[in-house]
C-alpha cells in the first residue's frame, strides 16, 4: 500500500468513527428525528460535508452512537471493510457464500445442470466460487441446483453475520447504522458459520 493510499484508508477510518451522521442510512436518521424530516431530506444534508457534525450529534443524543473505546482495536482488515458501503458489504456476502460453495459449484460438470446452476446463480459468483475452490469446506454439494443461489445468499449473509459479531461493540453499531434498522440483527450464528464464517467474508470483502 502506497504512502498516499495509506492516508486515505485511515481519513475513512477516523470519518467512521467518529461522523456516523455522514454516513447512515437516511431513514435511521429520518427516524431519530421523529419523522421531523424525511430521509430524502436527510440524504441531502448529508450530501452537504458541513452537516456531518450536527448530524452525528442527534445520533448520540439519541443514543445510537456508543464511545469509541475498544472500537481502536479493530483489525487491520476489518477496518478497511467497515468503511465500504452497505451495497460493497452485501456484495462480499454473496461473494462469501459463494466461497462456502465454492467446491460445490465446481463439480457442477455435466452441460444439462451447468446450464441449470448458470440460470439460478450469478456468472460472476460462478467464476469466483471457481476461482477459489480450496477455500470453503470440501465435498460440498447442492442438494437442488435450481435452489442455489438461495443457498449461496442465505449462507453468505450467515458468515457476513459472524464477522459483525466478531467487531468491537463500537464498531459494531456504527456498521448498522449504515443499515435500516432492523437490516442486521445480532444472534445465534449456525455452525459452521461462527468458526468460518468471518474468515471466509473477509477472504470474499479482500
Amino acid at each position: 500500500m502506497t504512502p498516499l493510499a495509506a492516508t486515505a484508508d485511515e481519513s475513512r477510518w477516523r470519518a467512521f468513527l467518529r461522523l456516523p451522521g455522514g454516513y447512515a442510512h437516511p431513514r435511521r436518521l429520518a427516524d431519530t428525528l421523529g419523522g421531523a424530516m424525511t430521509p430524502d431530506l436527510c440524504a441531502a444534508l448529508q450530501a452537504e460535508p458541513r452537516f456531518a457534525t450536527r448530524l452525528t450529534a442527534l445520533l448520540e443524543a439519541a443514543g445510537l452512537v456508543p464511545p469509541v473505546g475498544a472500537g481502536m482495536d479493530c483489525a487491520e482488515i476489518d477496518r478497511s471493510i467497515v468503511v465500504r458501503a452497505p451495497e460493497e458489504l452485501m456484495a462480499a456476502a454473496l461473494r462469501a457464500g459463494a466461497l462456502y460453495w465454492a467446491d460445490a459449484i465446481a463439480n457442477v460438470v455435466l452441460a444439462p445442470d451447468v446450464e441449470v446452476l448458470r440460470g439460478s446463480l450469478d456468472a460472476d459468483l460462478i467464476a469466483f466460487g471457481l476461482a477459489n475452490r480450496a477455500a470453503g469446506p470440501q465435498g460440498m454439494r447442492f442438494d437442488v441446483l435450481a435452489g442455489a443461489a438461495e443457498v449461496v445468499a442465505r449462507d453468505g449473509w450467515y458468515s457476513f453475520l459472524a464477522w459483525v459479531a466478531q467487531l468491537p461493540a463500537a464498531v459494531t453499531a456504527r456498521l448498522m447504522l449504515k443499515f435500516e434498522d432492523g437490516t442486521i440483527t445480532p444472534g445465534p450464528i449456525p455452525a459452521p458459520f461462527g468458526e468460518i464464517g468471518p474468515g471466509l467474508y473477509r477472504q470474499a470483502a479482500g
